[in-house]
C-alpha cells in the first residue's frame, strides 16, 4: 500500500512598494523554493537528515552561496541599504 505525502511550498510575497533591488532578491528566492534549486547553484536539501518533527513534518532549507542576492544575509543587508521595512 503506497502512503499519500503532502508538500507545502511556502514563498515570500513581493511588495509593490519595495526597492526594485530587493523585489528581485525575493523574486529569486521564490524560484528557487519552487524549483529546489537556486541561480547560484545551491540545492533543496532536507533538514534533520529528512527526519519528521512531532507534527510529522520534514523541513527542506537551501543554503544560498556566498553573495547569493537570495540569501538571508543579502536580503537583510538590500533592505537596510535601500531604508526599505514593510
Amino acid at each position: 500500500m503506497s502512503r499519500r505525502r503532502h508538500v507545502v511550498i511556502m514563498g515570500v510575497e513581493i511588495p509593490e512598494d519595495a526597492p526594485s533591488e530587493l523585489k528581485d532578491a525575493l523574486a529569486r528566492r521564490n524560484r528557487a523554493s519552487l524549483t529546489g534549486v537556486c541561480e547560484c547553484g545551491a540545492r533543496a536539501q532536507l533538514a534533520n537528515g529528512g527526519s519528521a518533527d512531532i507534527d510529522g513534518i520534514v523541513q527542506a532549507v537551501i543554503e544560498h552561496e556566498n553573495g547569493c542576492p537570495a540569501s538571508d544575509a543579502a536580503i537583510e543587508a538590500i533592505a537596510v541599504r535601500t531604508g526599505w521595512c514593510p
